[in-house]
């Protein structure tokens, strides 16, 4: 699979930035080793004068109480089964409370590890300064007790300091652990410890026990009184009611009212029918007798019925004697005698009724007026039952509350009592601690190489954040990123004696190939850029002095001077150096000479028989330099040598510091601006790039110099360099003054 062309930088930028993290390591690495080393020195050093401390670590099981003997477990505290139970016992283990008893029973408030130490010298020193400000303190004596307190306070504070308790998770285990100097004391203090905790809590459980009995005891006796009270309370009222079976009574009276009640509504019933028949009665004839016999509520009636009855039984026999006999016979007539009285006695019954009903509706309504009467006075005495009922409940209640409330007490206090003696541990000890056999602080190695990794990375952080905040150009990567300009060439770093410089001849010198390298880089680099139009006129210049301009302008020209005719003008009038540096005289005439006519061309230069190249120096010394360069003579100079030579290099003034310069690059073809490494504020290069620039100074590049090959990942591969280049050319060195390079 092809990653686009997008991906594709993307991951080149990613690797071009850690390489970049990488060589900002690789430049500071030998500050950042002997800061971190320095630091680990002196934490050694600290670390090996410390007093080792011991530790010593007992295990005790905590157990949950769930069996307990007296069902009140306020009684001895916290329930537990709760989760709480066990984060109450370790605060408990370390309370203050505990080391107070440890510290009185192992004595050790004599004990030399507790004992106040000696102030050191630089303690002493703060006290005296301390004692030498004008400041009054008030003096304030205390008594032997109070300083006893105190010294006990500030022991149990370092006691509380040494002493960890921890939990083993997921169990019910704690872990005592102590620290001291002494192996045998840590041992001791952690299982005496354990021994007053269980012991402790046994005593707490006792003094609970005792008070709670008392407790109880104070309590039942006031329970035992307020029964007697409520009882004799009861016992009265019974005797002032009559009471013998309150509830039977209750009852009576409820079934009577019941019973009345019901019988009223029976009444009022009957009434109401009554009444309603009497106004249909009132409504007829009561003459008429055949007519209120058709009446329901007088027909159905059961003497109606038994006399029309006898009445059909009556006209039915007189029907059948009709068959056989006349009208005068005697049974005929004895049978419409009878049919005559049955008749009779039908009219009779319904006289006797209508009458019956008139006296009924009568007798209702007085029954019903007795019931009412009755049901009133029933339930005024129920009602007098049920408060007197509620009374007594009342009283009866007060009595069995009190009864149940004693005898729990009882009980209670029988228990306590039962199982006073009988004290259980609720924690015993798994694992008692033993003397340790090697010391736990300090941890020397973890600590030393704790140090270590710690200042390195710190110096690491350091040397980014300097990297970061520099505003010097380091590498060829600055000069792009800030610079805005092309690398023409990256000169390494030559080591020399101290106050030494490199010598003028040393491109020559076959031990200092990845010099030489270097300057053949540069020459091709200027070449191959300038095949179209050859820049003949080449004017070397740089921000400020000995960021080596001059060195550059010699060794581009003998870079040049190998495969062309080159001359080495200096243009430095104010400041000259080529004279210096090739050890030619002072009196030799310059360019100064040529334009001010005094010397010919040939009066003036210079032949260098190592190099090959020729030299025309700056000459006698000027007042008005620039002016001197800025004349017609000069331009007319550079034209003519144009023509005499291959390439012209000129060495020009710092373009910062003074004028000279700008004036000589508007007659070159092309400017080497020199930057050395780690020396300039970028901003002044910048400043100093854009006068050119404005001029419109053709700025070729810059030569970074004096860098470390480490500095730049683009950098020439010198090692590689070295070996092809180990054949190179080599000439005898003829002039072989050292240089002083600006």
């Amino acid at each position: 699979m092809q990653l686009s062309t997008a991906d594709t930088k993307f991951q080149n930028e990613e690797l071009i930035d850690l390489r970049a993290y990488f060589r900002i390591v690789n430049l500071y690495k030998w500050r950042i080793f002997t800061f971190a080393t320095m630091v680990t020195l002196i934490v050694a050093v600290v670390t090996f004068a410390l007093t080792p401390k011991y530790r010593a670590t007992a295990t005790m099981l905590l157990e949950a109480e769930h069996v307990k003997a007296v069902s009140i477990e306020e009684v001895y505290g916290l329930d537990s089964s709760r989760k709480e139970y066990l984060q109450t016992q370790y605060e408990i283990l370390r309370s203050r409370r505990l080391a107070e008893n440890v510290i009185e029973r192992l004595s050790l408030l004599q004990h030399a590890e507790f004992q106040r130490k000696p102030l050191n010298s630089i303690q002493l020193y703060i006290q005296s300064l301390k004692d030498m400000l004008p400041v009054e303190r008030d003096v304030v004596e205390i008594s032997d007790e109070e300083r006893l307190e105190r010294e006990k306070r500030r022991v149990v504070s370092i006691f509380l300091q040494r002493l960890s308790i921890s939990a083993v998770p997921k169990t019910q285990l704690v872990r005592i652990s102590f620290e001291a100097e002494s192996p045998s004391l840590a041992a001791k203090v952690a299982n005496a410890l354990g021994d007053e905790y269980i012991a402790s809590h046994l005593e707490d459980k006792v003094i609970a026990t005792t008070k709670a009995s008392q407790w109880i005891r104070e309590r039942l006796e006031g329970l035992r009184i307020r029964l007697r009270e409520s009882e004799a309370e009861l016992q009265n009222f019974r005797e002032q009611e009559g009471l013998v079976d309150i509830e039977g009574v209750v009852a009576l009276a409820s079934r009577e009212l019941n019973e009345i009640t019901s019988q009223l509504t029976k009444a009022r019933q009957t009434r109401s029918q009554m009444e309603a028949l009497m106004r249909v009665l009132d409504s007829r004839d009561k003459e008429n007798l055949s007519e209120l016999e058709s009446l329901p509520e007088i027909s159905e009636h059961r003497w109606i019925q038994e006399a029309k009855r006898a009445e059909g039984i009556a006209e039915q026999r007189v029907a059948e004697l009709s068959k056989r006999y006349g009208p005068k016979h005697n049974k005929m007539k004895a049978a419409q005698a009878q049919l005559v009285e049955a008749r009779a006695n039908l009219n009779r019954q319904v006289g006797k009724l209508i009458k019956g009903i008139e006296q009924e509706v009568s007798t209702s309504r007085d029954n019903e007026v007795a019931l009412v009467s009755e049901l009133a006075k029933a339930k005024a005495r129920y009602q007098v039952l049920t408060r007197t009922e509620a009374n007594y409940r009342e009283l009866s209640r007060e009595v069995d509350s009190n009864r149940r409330l004693h005898e729990t007490f009882l009980n209670r206090l029988k228990e306590t009592g039962a199982v006073g003696d009988f004290n259980t541990a609720h924690a015993r000890f798994t694992d008692r601690a033993v003397k340790p056999g090697s010391p736990a602080k300090p941890n020397r190695k973890m600590i030393i190489a704790a140090a270590f990794i710690a200042s390195l990375g710190l110096a690491v952080l350091m040397a980014f954040l300097i990297h970061g905040l520099s505003d010097m150009i380091s590498s060829p990567e600055d000069v792009e990123s800030y610079l805005s300009q092309r690398i023409v060439g990256v000169i390494p770093r030559v080591k020399v004696k101290k106050k030494g410089n490199v010598r003028t001849h040393a491109f020559f010198d076959g031990d200092m190939q990845s010099f030489s390298e270097a300057w053949r880089t540069l020459r091709t680099g200027l070449v191959l850029s300038h095949l179209d139009s050859p820049s003949k006129v080449i004017a070397v210049t740089s921000t400020l002095p000995n960021e080596g301009k001059t060195t550059t302008a010699i060794n581009t020209a003998f870079a040049l001077g190998q495969v062309e005719r080159v001359l080495l003008l200096d243009a430095d009038i104010r400041k000259p150096s080529i004279c210096r540096r090739f050890g030619i005289p002072n009196y030799q005439p310059g360019v100064t000479n040529l334009l001010t006519g005094t010397h010919s061309l040939d009066q003036c230069i210079y032949h260098d028989e190592t190099s090959g190249v020729d030299i025309l120096v700056a000459g006698s010394p000027m007042p008005n330099p620039l002016e001197l360069l800025a004349k017609p003579e000069f331009e007319e100079l550079i034209n003519k040598l144009r023509g005499l030579y291959d390439r012209v290099v000129i060495d020009t003034p710092p373009s910062r510091v003074v004028s000279d310069a700008l004036v000589v690059a508007k007659q070159a073809d092309s400017t080497l601006y020199v930057v050395r490494a780690a020396q300039v504020r970028r901003s002044i290069i910048l400043e100093s790039i854009g006068r050119l620039q404005r001029l419109e100074v053709r700025v070729d590049g810059i030569v970074l110099n004096a860098i470390h090959k480490r500095d730049s990942k683009e950098i020439y591969d010198y090692n590689y360099g070295d070996v092809y280049g180990s054949n190179a050319y080599q000439q005898p060195e003829s002039s072989t003054k050292n240089i002083t390079g600006t």
